[in-house]
């Protein structure tokens, strides 16, 4: 079993005893007077800023992280991602305890017993829940209080520079050149810039990426009383015409309701829903350009169009009409082809999507990348690698192990793709949906971490997981009345 896949199970009935080779942050480490490693990591998501804060604490290495945009954000940074409970403890072991506490913010409230998929006809007709272990191995996260939880006093980035190409001297190390014209050098360089990353191009010539002609609209509906009791709980539904339309809310334990939202924007810590929209790009009403060049208004248009048919429950418009205009983002559905292992050169290597991507239909992306991240510290750091960094196979083990993972995680999402988008006339929707529950169940017994016996909401109260069970360590930690009264004072 490979380090990453310890269950939560297991961490808590180790406790300090777990670790995965790598340098713990809260632990003071060893000094050396060798000459420190330096690591170039280019792209600034959530796999490379998980990356460099882990090194950066780690004795040795000296670490910057290269992004292309003046600022760390974009617009999918509002949304959220799903981490499942391994993930997140070895977060917590890794990163700075500062870093873990701001982060720990962002975890979203639980339903009671974990999260749950529920899927619907268009006409609001119930049609399977999804409940397995996986799934409630599933932490609603906020992007936004994840990567501000990661630039913290993150002195390492080096934002508004775009990566050109790298070369590798006859003298070791690579060289890296950059859009300004200046050049940077290091004993290591992770090319963590995503789908169309610039370092794969060069270090993988053949890759290629495919679009594959479809498209999913994102909005954020503020999460208040009155769009709460419209049954916005996790759901897929499918509609005709191949389209579907997925509801998923990230809750603040702090505030459950949404307070500080307009027509346009919704502040970055409220409660909201994230409504999507996704079908091919044949079945836009709107195809004047390409989906991601549509306006915000045309996008909601886009919405209140699908939403207003006569087979489409009328919750989903009126989720529609509540949209925060500002939040819109569009997600070109692609495809990068499945590399194999690369021995090019054991000075450069990737993490992330830059490997290759996945579809986002179960939002494991950063799931993984986290994990990627987490995976090549430890190797970095480990003692072995100071003496083996050299040679041609030293990151073999760890780029195999990555696209293992990335793999199998590629093969759940595409799965669950092609459930979303098979309804291309009725008799496939038909089929489609008989087929539903034992599709579903294939997709479980791929996943590659382990969920056997263990609780993730403990409870006392009737109806939880499994009440015998205690909580893990750092959900216990989370003690939002304490927290809130902290931030806020006594109310009253």
């Amino acid at each position: 079993m490979l380090p990453l896949q310890k269950t939560l199970a297991a961490f808590l009935e180790k406790g300090d005893e777990i670790t995965c080779g790598g340098v713990d942050p809260n632990t003071p480490g060893t000094t050396s007077n060798d000459k420190p490693l330096k690591v170039i990591i280019i792209g600034a998501g959530i796999g490379g800023l998980a990356l460099a804060q882990i090194l950066d604490s780690a004795p040795g290495i000296k670490v910057a992280c290269y992004e292309r945009y003046k600022a760390i954000d974009d617009r999918v940074v509002g949304f959220r991602v799903m981490l499942s409970g391994a993930t997140l403890t070895m977060m917590k072991r890794k990163l700075k305890s500062e870093i873990w506490a701001d982060l720990a913010f962002g975890i979203g409230e639980q339903p009671e017993g974990g999260e749950k998929i529920e899927f619907f006809k268009g006409n609001g007709n119930s049609m399977f829940t999804w409940d397995s272990d996986p799934t409630k191995d599933q932490f609603s996260v906020s992007r936004w209080h994840l990567r501000e939880a990661l630039v913290k006093d993150a002195s390492f980035v080096r934002t508004g520079i775009s990566f050109e190409r790298y070369e590798v001297p006859e003298k070791g190390g690579t060289r890296v050149y950059f859009s300004d014209g200046s050049v940077d050098e290091c004993d290591l360089l992770v090319g963590a810039d995503g789908t169309n990353s610039n370092v794969r191009r060069q270090l993988i010539s053949h890759a290629t990426i495919k679009d594959l002609g479809m498209a999913v609209i994102y909005f954020k509906v503020p999460l208040t009383e009155r769009t709460f009791s419209l049954k916005a709980n996790s759901t897929y539904t499918f509609c005709p015409n191949n389209q579907y339309i997925m509801l998923a809310p990230w809750q603040n334990p702090l505030a459950p309701f949404s307070t500080r939202h307009t027509g346009h924007t919704i502040d970055p810590e409220d409660s909201y829903i994230m409504l999507g929209a996704g079908s091919p790009y044949a079945n836009f009403h709107n195809r004047r350009c390409s989906p991601n060049e549509l306006t915000n208004s045309e996008l909601q248009a886009e919405l209140l169009a699908r939403t207003s048919k006569p087979d489409i429950h009328p919750r989903f418009r009126q989720l529609a009409e509540l949209v925060c205009l500002d939040t819109a983002y569009v997600n070109i559905v692609r495809k990068s082809e499945a590399v194999k292992p690369w021995t090019s050169s054991p000075t450069v290597t990737l993490l992330g999507d830059a490997v290759f991507n996945m579809s986002n239909t179960l939002s494991r992306g950063a799931n993984c990348a986290i994990m990627d991240a987490i995976a090549l510290a430890d190797r970095i750091t480990s003692p072995a690698y100071k003496q083996e960094r050299r040679q041609p196979n030293a990151l073999d083990d760890y780029v195999r192990e990555n696209i293992e993972r990335r793999q199998v995680e590629r093969q759940r999402s595409s799965m669950m793709q092609k459930i979303m988008f098979s309804g291309q006339n009725r008799l496939r929707g038909f089929v489609r949906n008989k087929a539903l529950p034992s599709s579903l169940k294939k997709i479980d017994s791929l996943d590659v971490e382990k969920h056997e016996g263990v609780s993730w909401i403990g409870s006392d109260e009737e109806g939880s997981v499994d009440s015998t069970k205690e909580e893990p360590k750092w959900v216990e930690e989370l003690k939002w009345d304490e927290i809130f009264e902290e931030r806020h004072g006594h109310e009253g």
